[in-house]
């Protein structure tokens, strides 16, 4: 390592950004206010310390960073056509979020710093988790919307822990100390066990779909028949919980529901706003229907009284090209396809395989939500994008 790296990696200020943004990690998958406010202290540190142009050789000319840009400036840009600007400034507003790519690339990345993010990010599902599990126990009596506990979270939650118990599979994968390998196993038997107890399926889905890299962590080798076997062993696991198997049959009961007619339904109302979003896109095909411009044409479309004002698709690949067209689509892939292609080169690696699982379940949760405007799962998928500059880096 050069001396000009050690003197960034060694000043005042790169110190407290770094410890900012383990904050930031922490508080993710605990609660909104503390990850807003530490998140907001860390950007507001990053422009007025002048980092932000003294460091900006850290990510400008990476390939993410103009789609990133991109992504910044059109929820601000697409108000200057949308039906609804001032709703629509409601969603412009969090387009702060994608400054945390740039933020956290401006700092000095390596293995090693990946590896505090990473665990700091573990303390806080597990901390969440064994509050929920507790709290579920009857063991203490917690107010049920504490931190992402709240049933409106579920989904973020959901997905957090799935991402939680991957990293936690590559971990036992890659440590050699008994004592490590065990500690390992308890977080992901104490994840596993609040994961089966929340009532959503995008993270039950993005397990599913995501657990023959768990098996081929745990097993630490390439035996397709063993993978296979540990693999099913572990989504049969997941159905035993009552809770996951009554999330299953109410997602049948209510795509019955709705085919007869029924909207007003949990997942009634996703068929509902998916198909709405793919018809404000195909009237508004290049441009979209701008920032907040969903929420005003559907407004136009509802015919029954009783369905409510929806004001985004919960579907990110729908928000994006209801909003922006085929422009916004484009930019959108761009990003996807530039972040998992660096990342998938660099699995071997906790950096790659972190921004690439992450990627990979976050895509899978925005099926069911929009969860880049999100602010656990938006602000992380962020900081990951800007930890590629730790991809190269030797472990």
């Amino acid at each position: 390592m050069g001396s000009g790296l050690k003197t960034a990696h060694n000043t005042l200020v790169d110190r407290v950004l770094f410890r900012s943004f383990l904050c930031v990690f922490f508080f993710a998958p605990v609660a909104t206010s503390p990850l807003v406010v530490t998140g907001i202290l860390s950007l507001v540190i990053w422009v007025f310390s002048g980092k932000f142009i003294k460091e900006r050789h850290r990510w400008f000319g990476q390939k993410w960073a103009l789609p990133v840009l991109i992504l910044l400036l059109l929820p601000w840009i697409g108000l200057l056509w949308s039906e609804d600007p001032a709703g629509g400034l409601d969603f412009a507003k969090k387009s702060y979020y994608w400054l945390f790519a740039f933020a956290i690339a401006s700092i000095y990345l390596s293995t090693h710093r990946v590896h505090a993010f990473i665990k700091a990010y573990i303390a806080g599902v597990s901390f969440t988790s064994l509050l929920f599990v507790l709290q579920v126990t009857g063991i203490i009596n917690a107010p049920h919307s504490i931190g992402l506990m709240s049933d409106v979270s579920y989904i973020s939650l959901s997905l957090l822990l799935a991402f939680c118990i991957l990293i936690l599979s590559f971990y036992f994968g890659k440590v050699v100390n008994k004592r490590d390998k065990i500690l390992c196993l308890a977080l992901m038997l104490l994840n596993f066990s609040s994961f089966i107890m929340l009532t959503s399926d995008s993270g039950h889905l993005a397990f599913v779909i995501l657990s023959p890299f768990i098996a081929y962590n745990l097993l630490n080798k390439k035996h397709l028949l063993k993978i296979l076997v540990v693999s099913v062993l572990m989504v049969g696991g997941l159905f035993l919980s009552p809770v996951a198997q009554n999330r299953l049959l109410q997602a049948v009961n209510e795509t019955k529901a709705y085919a007869e007619g029924n909207v007003v339904t949990a997942v009634g109302l996703r068929y509902y706003m998916w198909k709405g979003a793919l018809k404000v896109y195909l009237e508004n095909p290049l441009f979209g229907a701008g920032t907040g411009g969903y929420e005003a044409v559907m407004k136009r479309y509802k015919t029954d009284e009783n369905i409510p004002d929806l004001v985004q698709p919960h579907n990110s690949f729908l928000y994006i090209a209801a909003n922006y067209g085929i422009v916004g689509i484009l930019v959108f892939l761009w990003l996807f396809t530039i972040v998992l292609k660096n990342s998938w080169q660099k699995r071997n690696s906790l950096p790659g395989f972190a921004v690439f699982i992450y990627t990979v379940v976050l895509l899978i949760g925005s099926l069911t939500e929009s969860q880049i405007i999100m602010p656990h799962t938006g602000i992380l998928f962020s900081l990951f994008v800007g930890l590629q500059g730790a991809l190269n880096e030797e472990c």
